[in-house]
């Protein structure tokens, strides 16, 4: 009778162990792999499988205890609550860290022709590329390296005069800093007259490296 009573009592209080609480971060903002203390209780005194996100994102855990976790912003990370699951259960998802967006500051040079490598500078970029990009007015542009404030990418083909984006994790930097495409000009044709099938040399600027062929 006593074994039947302990065992009621053990399954009840499973039944009604506490979820994780995350209560506050500090800091509560910053950049990808940005170490952050994070606050609360039901932890658990060591990880085990428990695991901590920001916005979904998995962290890497640095220490853990009942009532305090570091760990690092994970570069996938955008804006969102922090979660802590411990043994299946998730805590409150109302305690938010802020990851600062991505920035396009300046475009040096700021108008060229196709092919030319342009430097951006800015923020939030993240320390590697990964599958982030970079475009002129939408058009993917190649990138000869990739830093936190600083990008240098080659103008691409078939680009226009527009804004230089940067996206990184699926979020759009600002788009108010504009590269500026020269418009095409003739100069002279040679010869300046000739029969049906003539073939003329078109002298000229702001052609493109390359003839563009429609899809």
């Amino acid at each position: 009778m006593s074994l039947l009573f302990s065992v009621v009592l053990l399954v009840g209080s499973f039944a009604f162990a506490a979820a994780p609480q995350v209560t506050g971060t500090s800091p509560v903002t910053g950049a990808a792999l940005t170490q952050v203390q994070i606050s609360g209780g039901g932890f658990g005194a060591i990880q085990g499988s428990s695991t901590v996100t920001f916005n979904g994102a998995a962290a890497s855990v640095t220490s853990w205890s009942d009532g305090q976790i570091t760990a690092t912003v994970p570069a996938a990370a955008l804006t969102g609550p922090v979660v802590v699951m411990v043994a299946g259960t998730a805590s409150n998802s109302s305690i938010y860290f802020n990851v600062p967006a991505t920035v396009v500051s300046s475009v040096v040079p700021a108008n060229g022709s196709v092919g030319t490598q342009v430097t951006v500078t800015g923020s939030g970029f993240r320390a590697a590329k990964g599958g982030s990009t970079i475009t002129f007015n939408n058009i993917v542009a190649a990138v000869s390296s990739w830093s936190d404030t600083q990008i240098v990418a080659t103008v691409p083909a078939n680009a226009v005069t527009g804004p230089v984006k940067v996206t990184v994790n699926g979020a759009a930097s600002n788009q108010d800093i504009v590269f500026t495409m020269p418009n095409p000009i003739v100069t002279s044709l040679a010869p300046t007259s000739g029969p049906v099938n003539t073939q003329v040399l078109v002298n000229g600027s702001g052609f493109g490296a390359t003839r563009a062929v429609a899809p």
